[in-house]
């Protein structure tokens, strides 16, 4: 059968395990051809070039599922809280065969201005449709606009770790390894022989501070090879001169390291390879820190992938992706209650494409990339099937790894029966059916209580880009197949507000239940004393511990924070080690939910304000949000601990209401207290319209790790054209004195 055909048998990604409290791999970023389908309502099955993530555990051979046609998510790493990680990651990409990229060429004459660009037939005359030139306002331009797609770094998403050097850093630029006809440098033995004494240092005395404690070999090679990347990269046509890229239009990348290492700073710009090696924190009662301010690595479903600003949402799109599981005391209660019999299935959800944006499309000129709808895959596969027993409990370990759209599961249907077969009201006959409980968001499990009610048998259950949640899934006692339905969206639905241009249903996967039964039949959890112990460190955060409120805007379009465009030279937000904060995160866009990602340190929804709505859009009920009194603009109801913890959270759609011509037709004339929530549209009717933000508080303890990281939309394409910020954890301590 085709790759491309439905219907086909889950493929279980390969996995790489921590041995010995050690996880040793390699990764290895390549490009070859997978076969793949089209968009949305597209039938075509062809073979693209694409750039993937391949694997395999230190000594021991790569699957050769890797190089096949399927295109499946890298490997499934799976190590231990405690364990130390030790990843090879190699970049292996040919950049000739990408064209119209920043880094496409080595040893070649180029003319672009940084950005990716296309050429289109608009009119019957050529034109360069991306990036739009002259630039408009707000337009696409470096660093955020799509660019350098063969540069690629690993985001470990959900780890609390450090953030710095070999760490979780994905301030790191590694380009391709350099080729010229020739074997690609820097070679696999001197990697390993380099990385071989890197890692050693790191075992011993965690990762290293300074880029003078690596080997002086790897560091003099990397100035080497960069130094011949200058030589011969091309800019505007040209080669670059040196300078830092934000004080000239440089593309040198060996000065731009050596005036980060003479700063004392950790270089960014890396050649061929990288060795990220960091630690997965152990909760440590007796560690010197404030009251309140303990934290630990958290067991539970994650996932790695691409991150390098400008190519995010591309080599997401192509399969840069992979699940990260990390075992602790859950795995251990879990297997307490269910003993061996506890089946688990690890599945990646994607939008896999080679071209997810419609630049290519010349009627979108003038308006920047948008998005054409690549269909959601599972592990490779459309709608695969997943083999249960009859009366069988598996775990399932589900990742959105979608570059793009949330995916909301909302019921099991049986056979080709349209209609659900596990929903409250959905027949008057009892029909057997597959059921799901939530028990983990985000690689945090829930505690009991919110087991009940979060974790409500067969609730809805919203994905949006980013989230990850464990289901206890349980198959009916007789044979059949039943389907999963699900919606995919931009955003969050709320009282079916959203134009049915932005979703669309689709079956995500069947579930046979084969002849062979389960005896006894497996059941949920029913009773707290069998449910995994909630970890200590993940006690709610009090109102007493906040030492510090910030407010934070998402704008109205698809590359603003508070009013500006990702500035890499700026630190947005400081905060400082071992203290909580509350945030509140605004969202202005009235069209979609965008999903507000931070790295390291999970965090806390307390309050939540969604203006769109049943309470809040009807102006007959008590919660209404009034357009000309914002002091109504608050949740309806207030939610109640102990609260879910999460590291990548939708915020609220905004609603806009035209004021009547009786209010205000001009900015000026509009009630004072709403001027800064309303824009007026000019002309012979003019009408000012109110915008009334959605939004969530959020508390998070920032304790454990100083440095630099980001938060950020995870729609990607919007944090590739500038929806992100630099953020920063600075040191609670000085080494200055006072007597």
């Amino acid at each position: 059968m085709s790759e491309c055909s439905t219907d086909q048998g889950l493929i279980t990604i390969p996995e790489i395990k921590s041995e010995n409290g050690t996880l040793r791999a390699v990764i290895t970023l390549r490009d070859g051809t997978r076969k793949m389908w089209g968009s949305l309502g597209s039938t075509r099955c062809l073979s693209q070039a694409i750039r993937y993530f391949a694997g395999h555990a230190v000594g021991k051979a790569e699957d050769p599922l890797f190089s096949g046609t399927a295109p499946i998510p890298g490997p499934t790493l799976r190590a231990r809280v405690g364990d130390l990680i030790e990843v090879t990651f190699l970049n292996q990409i040919d950049p000739q065969h990408f064209a119209n990229s920043l880094d496409q060429a080595n040893y070649q004459e180029g003319n672009t201005t940084g950005c990716d660009q296309v050429q289109g037939t608009v009119g019957g005359q050529s034109k360069q449709i991306y990036p739009v030139v002259p630039v408009p306002a707000g337009g696409d331009q470096m660093p955020n606009c799509l660019h350098g797609s063969s540069t690629a770094n690993i985001h470990f998403h959900g780890t609390h770790t450090t953030p710095s050097t070999t760490g979780d850093n994905v301030l790191l630029f590694i380009r391709p390894a350099l080729r010229n006809g020739r074997t690609p440098l820097p070679s696999d033995d001197f990697v390993n022989r380099e990385f071989a004494q890197i890692f050693s240092a790191c075992e011993k005395d965690g990762p290293p501070k300074l880029w003078e404690q690596l080997p002086s070999a790897w560091r003099q090679d990397q100035e080497k090879l960069l130094k011949e990347y200058d030589q011969y990269a091309p800019y505007r046509g040209k080669s670059g001169t040196a300078g830092h890229p934000a004080l000239s239009h440089s593309m040198q990348l060996w000065p731009v390291n050596q005036h980060e290492i003479e700063r004392g700073l950790w270089p960014q710009y890396s050649i061929g390879a990288y060795p990220f090696c960091f630690r997965l924190p152990r909760y440590e009662e007796a560690n010197g820190k404030p009251a309140g301010m303990l934290m630990g690595q958290s067991p539970g479903t994650h996932w790695y992938h691409a991150h390098k600003h400008g190519s995010t949402a591309l080599n997401v799109a192509n399969g840069m992706t992979g699940a990260f599981i990390i075992e602790g005391q859950y795995d251990v209660d879990l297997h307490k209650t269910y003993g061996k019999n506890l089946a688990e299935q690890v599945l990646v959800i994607q939008q896999l494409s080679t071209v997810p944006f419609p630049v290519l499309d010349p009627t979108h000129s003038g308006k920047g990339p948008g998005a054409a709808r690549p269909q959601i895959s599972v592990n490779g596969r459309l709608t695969p099937v997943i083999q249960m027993k009859q009366g069988e409990v598996q775990l399932w370990r589900i990742v959105n790894g979608d570059f793009r759209d949330a995916v909301l599961l909302q019921s099991f249907n049986p056979g080709t029966d349209p209609k659900p077969c596990n929903q409250p009201g959905a027949s008057t006959v009892v029909v057997p059916c597959v059921n799901w409980r939530q028990i983990a968001q985000d690689g945090v499990q829930f505690t009991f209580t919110n087991y009940g009610r979060v974790g409500a048998p067969n609730k809805p259950l919203n994905l949006a880009p980013a989230n990850r949640a464990d289901l206890l899934v349980k198959a009916p006692t007789e044979p059949g197949t039943y389907t999963l339905m699900a919606l995919a969206y931009e955003g969050k639905i709320q009282a079916n507000s959203l134009p049915p241009a932005v979703e669309y249903p689709f079956k995500l996967l069947t579930v046979n239940v084969t002849r062979e039964k389960v005896n006894p039949p497996m059941e949920f959890i029913a009773d707290e004393a069998a449910f995994p112990v909630f970890p200590r460190f993940l006690k709610d955060i009090p109102e007493s511990d906040i030492r510090f409120h910030r407010e934070v805007v998402f704008g109205p379009v698809h590359n603003l924070i508070d009013g500006k465009m990702f500035d890499p030279n700026q630190i947005n937000q400081a905060m400082l080690l071992n203290t909580a904060e509350e945030w509140t995160v605004f969202n202005q866009a009235n069209d979609k939910a965008h999903p507000f990602h931070i790295h390291i340190n999970p965090f806390q929804i307390i309050a939540l304000f969604e203006p769109n709505s049943a309470d809040s859009s009807d102006s007959t009920n008590k919660c209404y949000a009034d357009p000309l009194k914002p002091e109504t603009w608050k949740p309806c109801k207030k939610l109640e601990g102990p609260f879910v913890w999460w590291d990548t959270f939708a915020i609220p759609t905004a609603r806009n209401d035209d004021l009547p011509a009786s209010v205000c037709t001009q900015l000026d004339k509009c009630p004072a207290n709403i001027q800064k929530y309303t824009t007026c549209t000019t002309g012979s009717s003019p009408v000012c319209t109110v915008n009334i933000p959605g939004y969530f508080k959020m508390r998070s303890r920032f304790v454990d790790f100083t440095g630099e990281y980001v938060m950020h939309c995870h729609i990607l394409i919007h944090e590739d054209r500038g929806m992100m910020q630099l953020i920063e954890v600075v040191p609670d301590k000085t080494d200055y004195i006072h007597d």
